[in-house]
């Protein structure tokens, strides 16, 4: 639930979304790709504020990796 939030939340924000497919382009994997890993990183138990520290960086324009 909490990463669906964090998912719709970069998809509401256009700037915010702009940033984060770049860096997520620049890393070399689609956007859908890196739901799938943020959605199968927090299934198998991952901390999801690893995932909001990446978010607040996009916000920041600081991309930072996961």
């Amino acid at each position: 639930m909490e990463t669906t939030k964090l998912s719709t939340r970069l998809l509401i924000d256009r700037e915010v979304k702009a940033k984060a497919e770049a860096a997520v382009v620049a890393n070399g994997m689609s956007i859908s790709e890196y739901l799938r890993r943020v959605l199968a990183y927090a299934a198998n138990g991952g901390d999801l504020s690893v995932v909001a520290a990446h978010h607040s960086g996009i916000h920041s324009g600081r991309p930072k990796t996961v």
